[in-house]
């Protein structure tokens, strides 16, 4: 795992998830990752991104997902950078 990969591992609907998510994207304003991908149980899962003060998946999973691995980021961004919002 590369030092900007964000570990994740979570249980969602009695399925475990375990991977990384990886910024993509800086918004050049306020230098911060916008658009991120995962990989989750050694799959791609896709990307996620903040518009709008919310996640969105580009697919077409739970918004309580989006919600959960968004959740995640923000938790991380606080405690290693500078929080997104």
């Amino acid at each position: 795992m590369s030092n900007n990969q964000i570990p994740i591992v979570f249980n969602f609907e009695g399925r475990k998830y375990e991977g990384y998510i990886l910024p993509m994207q800086i918004d050049k304003r306020r230098h911060q990752p916008r658009l991120f991908h995962i990989m989750l149980n050694t799959l791609d899962f896709g990307y996620i991104k903040y518009l709008d003060k919310q996640w969105l998946l580009d697919n077409s999973r739970p918004q309580s997902l989006a919600n959960l691995i968004g959740d995640h980021i923000l938790a991380w961004s606080e405690l290693e950078r500078e929080p997104l919002r």
